[in-house]
C-alpha cells in the first residue's frame, strides 16, 4: 500500500508539473511577472487525491479573460486541456 500511494503521489506531481509547463507557456509575457507566477504544489498527494497550480498574479483574472493581445481569453482553460491530453498520451 505505501509504494502505490508513493505512485500516486508521483503520478500526481508530474500531472502537476505539466498542467503548469503548460500555463507558463500560454502566459501572455510584458515584464515575465505573470509567467513566473505559476506554482505546483509538489510533496503529498492530499486525501482527496488533488494536486494544485496557482498564480498569485493578482491581475492573472484579467489576464485571462482576455486583456492582453498575446493570449486570448480562457487560455488558462485552454493549457489545462492541452496538458490533460499530453498526460493522458503518458
Amino acid at each position: 500500500m505505501r509504494a502505490l500511494r508513493a505512485r500516486i503521489d508521483r503520478v500526481s506531481n508530474t500531472i502537476a508539473d505539466v498542467v503548469t509547463d503548460e500555463l507558463e507557456a500560454a502566459t501572455p509575457v510584458d515584464t515575465g511577472a505573470a509567467r513566473a507566477s505559476w506554482r505546483a504544489s509538489h510533496g503529498k498527494v492530499t486525501q482527496g487525491g488533488e494536486v494544485t497550480v496557482t498564480s498569485d498574479a493578482e491581475y492573472m483574472p484579467y489576464l485571462n479573460r482576455g486583456s492582453s493581445s498575446q493570449a486570448p481569453a480562457g487560455f488558462v482553460r485552454e493549457a489545462v486541456r492541452a496538458a490533460l491530453r499530453k498526460v493522458g498520451s503518458l
